[in-house]
């Protein structure tokens, strides 16, 4: 990949494309901008779906009824698109991470968890392209990462020529995971190589080892979400051409928001 850290003084698009600066809002929103409905929660939009997948397996393997997964499945295998964004638990650590260019179903079905943690999904988009020499990509991230790629696209760079699909998550907020890691151990005696899962049950964090599981009112942790989260506004990926979120209070299934009809 191209090394531009020589010409960052002059150069204007790590600032531009940066999802926490105002540069290029208004052109982003050319891409939902004919959609004929709006709220202010959801931004705009086309149609509300409620939907979980169809094959059963799926939404066993998966959360909230296994949509994207079930998409993108179906994507890789009708040929509509040669490779996936997601991210996925790290096998190292059960609470992090980290991004995956998935290239065939098994990638798709095995992929797509947030942990609420954050990550790199926006660059593993760049290594797809110039590593793997992918042209029809889907991407799956949370709304700043789907920002940053509608201000790419915006910026009219010919990276995002790749770009077939995106599908955005509802996102209220990502932890940072050194606090985190560091509360759990000093509060509750919870090492990080301890941890089997993480997840979210109502207002209560729930983390899960192999001798107990801890139910944390939100209330006590949420000291630990990461600064930049809690002036965002975006909490349905507005920008994408696909929102998805959980249906709470309903179990397997999702609430799909279509706000584009150009891809």
């Amino acid at each position: 990949m191209y090394d531009c850290s020589e010409h960052l003084d002059t150069c204007p698009i790590c600032y531009d494309i940066c999802p926490h600066t105002s540069a290029l809002l208004y052109e982003t929103l050319r891409f939902v901008a004919d959609a004929p409905h709006r709220r202010e929660a959801l931004g705009c939009y086309r149609k509300i779906v409620l939907a979980q997948a169809t094959n059963p397996t799926i939404r066993e393997a998966t959360k909230s009824g296994g949509v994207i997964n079930a998409l993108l499945n179906f994507a890789i295998n009708q040929k509509i698109i040669d490779s996936a964004i997601v991210s996925k638990v790290s096998s190292s650590l059960a609470v992090k991470v980290k991004p995956l260019i998935g290239l065939v179903p098994d990638d798709a079905l095995s992929a797509v968890d947030s942990k609420i943690m954050p990550c790199a999904v926006a660059e593993a988009f760049g290594r797809a392209v110039f590593e793997h020499g992918k042209v029809h990509i889907a991407f799956v991230g949370v709304p700043c990462h789907v920002l940053a790629l509608r201000k790419l696209e915006a910026w009219q760079h010919k990276l995002i020529d790749s770009l077939e699909v995106t599908i955005g998550l509802f996102c209220l907020w990502t932890f940072s995971l050194g606090r985190l890691l560091e509360y759990l151990f000093q509060e509750h005696g919870v090492a990080a190589n301890e941890i089997i899962n993480v997840d979210l049950e109502g207002n209560k964090y729930v983390v899960t080892t192999e001798n107990r599981t801890l139910r944390i009112p939100m209330s006590e942790i949420k000291q630990h979400i990461m600064n930049r989260c809690k002036t965002c506004t975006d909490f349905t990926s507005e920008l994408a051409d696909l929102s998805v979120g959980g249906a709470t209070p309903l179990k397997d299934w999702s609430i799909n928001n279509r706000q584009n009809q150009k891809r």
